[in-house]
C-alpha cells in the first residue's frame, strides 16, 4: 500500500492521535462537571461551550507532551533505514499512554471534592490521606469504572485505524519529509506552549476564560496540571543546584 495523500504518513497518524486524544479529554470533563455539579453549578449553556471550546486550548497542550514520545519514534523509524520498530509498538505505546491521561483524569473526577484543586496525586500527602476512601467512593462513582472500561476499549479499538497494521510506503521525496518533520517541531512547541507569549501557558491561565473563579478548574485538565507541576519542581530543583 502507498499513501496517495499531501500529507506524510506520520502526519495522518499524528492528527488521528490528536483527534482521538480530544476525544477522551473531552469526555473526561464532561465526567468532571457531573460528578462535581454541586460545585460548578450556576452556568448556564453558553458557559458550558466555553468550558469546552476554550479547554480545547489545554487539552491540545496536554497531548502534544504526552504523545511526545509516539512522535519521536515515528519519526525516528521514518528517517533510520536500520529501524526495526513495527507499528504494533506504537500502536500499543500510543494506547497506553492515552488510557493513562483516561485514568488520571478519572480519579480526580472522584477526588476533586474534598481536595477543591486538580493534581491530587501529585499531593503525597492529601493522596494518602483520601485512598483510603477509595473503596466507598467506587461504589458511589461506579459509572465512572464503566465509563473507564468502555473508554479503554474504545481507545485501543480506535488506535487501531489510526495506527494500521500493514505498512504504507510514502514515496515523497526525504526533503520533502525532512521540511514537514521541522515545521512540525516548531509547531509542537509553539502549542505545548500555549501559543505566542512570553511566558508559556499555566493552569493559571484558565482563570481568563471564565467569569467566575470556580470554573477554572473546569477549562484545563489533570494531566497538564501534573505537567506543569513536575516542570515547575524540575526548574526549582535545577535552580538550586
Amino acid at each position: 500500500m502507498y499513501n496517495k495523500t499531501w500529507l506524510p504518513r506520520e502526519g495522518q497518524t499524528i492528527l488521528g492521535l490528536m483527534a482521538l486524544g480530544l476525544c477522551v479529554l473531552a469526555t473526561t470533563r464532561s465526567a468532571f462537571i457531573l460528578s462535581n455539579y454541586i460545585l460548578f453549578k450556576g452556568f448556564g449553556l453558553k458557559d458550558l461551550v466555553s468550558f469546552y471550546f476554550y479547554g480545547i486550548r489545554f487539552d491540545v497542550a496536554t497531548l502534544m507532551y504526552v504523545l511526545m514520545p509516539v512522535w519521536l519514534i515515528l519519526f525516528f523509524r521514518n528517517f533510520s533505514s536500520k529501524s526495526h520498530i513495527n507499528n504494533r509498538y506504537i500502536r500499543i505505546c500510543s494506547a497506553t499512554l492515552l488510557t493513562l491521561v483516561l485514568l488520571i483524569e478519572l480519579f480526580d473526577c472522584v477526588f476533586y471534592k474534598y481536595a477543591q484543586r486538580r493534581s491530587i496525586l501529585a499531593d503525597s500527602g492529601l493522596f494518602a490521606n483520601t485512598i483510603s476512601m477509595l473503596p466507598s467512593l467506587l461504589k458511589q462513582y461506579w459509572y465512572l469504572i464503566i465509563l473507564f472500561g468502555i473508554g479503554v476499549w474504545l481507545i485501543f479499538r480506535v488506535t487501531k485505524i489510526f495506527v494500521t497494521s500493514h505498512e504504507i510506503k510514502d514515496k515523497k521525496p526525504r526533503l520533502f519529509r525532512i521540511l514537514w518533520f521541522l515545521v512540525f517541531v516548531f509547531v509542537s512547541i509553539i502549542i505545548s506552549r500555549g501559543g505566542f507569549q512570553m511566558r508559556p501557558m499555566t493552569p493559571l491561565a484558565s482563570s481568563g476564560y471564565v467569569s467566575e473563579s470556580r470554573w477554572a478548574s473546569i477549562l484545563t485538565n489533570t494531566t497538564f496540571n501534573l505537567i506543569h507541576r513536575v516542570q515547575q519542581r524540575s526548574l526549582s530543583n535545577f535552580s538550586m543546584a
